[in-house]
């Protein structure tokens, strides 16, 4: 019968941090497979059946994973290991009118990826594109403005953010999208 079973430790990864390694483990001889316990993503092992399998498009929230070892027909107890993604949210409007006060689209955690981010008008144009978007550092931050740097006017954009991994690279590879609105007021 395997022993000194363990799902390794319950963590709370980076903001938009969809992937990350699994570390079950046990003693003796026996073989183990991974299961999705509950989760609001759709996550992917790379191999089920490795005990240090890489685990891909988690779910904000927490992500709760069950490991199942057994030895021909002695099933141990299973252990269990919950992996949280913190939940972010995108603001739904900014002002970038230079009154130092919610001036620039700003996406908190998205300094922990690689991205890019669109910005289409209600017309279907792409106004704004830019790879590895950060607003934790306002000289790189969108303040609402085009390609060439004019001014957009005021109204509803819809942003496209797609993350392509992480910039740790133990971090196994993930894509994300996320979509959503946008109001600018000037």
């Amino acid at each position: 019968m395997p022993q000194d079973i363990t799902a390794g430790d319950n963590i709370t990864l980076l903001p938009y941090q969809f992937a990350t390694n699994l570390n079950g483990s046990f003693s003796g001889a026996g073989e183990g497979l991974w299961s999705v316990v509950s989760s609001d993503g759709d996550p992917i092992f790379s191999d089920a059946d490795d005990q240090n399998t890489a685990v891909s498009k988690l779910g904000t929230g927490e992500n709760v994973f069950r490991w199942l070892v057994s030895n021909g027909k002695c099933v141990a107890e299973p252990v269990s290991v919950t992996i949280t993604v913190p939940k972010v949210s995108i603001p739904e409007g900014f002002s970038p009118n230079n009154d130092g006060h919610n001036d620039y689209f700003e996406i908190s955690g998205l300094e922990f990826t690689t991205n890019e981010l669109v910005i289409i008008n209600t017309g279907g144009a792409v106004v704004y594109k830019t790879k590895n978007y950060r607003s934790d550092d306002p000289l790189k931050a969108w303040y609402g403005v085009d390609n060439n740097g004019k001014q957009l006017p005021e109204g509803t954009y819809y942003y496209l953010l797609t993350i392509t991994g992480a910039t740790d690279i133990s971090v196994p590879h993930f894509v994300a999208h996320l979509s959503g609105f946008v109001i600018i007021r000037r």
